[in-house]
């Protein structure tokens, strides 16, 4: 999120960041079951979507889920390569 801001700033633009933690995502996880670990994150990344302008990944290792999340009406970036290319 500092990366975001900071090049806001370098830009002259104003953004607004919402973070989001995917409820019961780190149960699933905690619980060894991958499958409901990425349902509740797609789940998330979905209804945030509908909210914003872009969604970022705060870690690099859920870019594995990008694929599964099908088309949304925002771009997904989720490695640091493609979230700062985009900024």
């Amino acid at each position: 999120m500092r990366l975001i801001r900071r090049k806001a700033t370098e830009l002259g633009r104003t953004v607004e960041v919402t973070e989001l933690i995917a409820e019961g995502a780190f149960k699933a996880l905690s619980a060894a079951t991958a499958r409901s670990t990425t349902r509740f994150l797609n789940v998330t990344i979905a209804a945030l979507a509908d909210q914003v302008d872009v969604v970022v990944h705060a870690q690099v290792s859920k870019e594995r889920l990008v694929p599964a999340l099908g088309a949304l009406p925002v771009p997904v970036l989720s490695s640091p390569r493609s979230g700062v290319e985009a900024v």
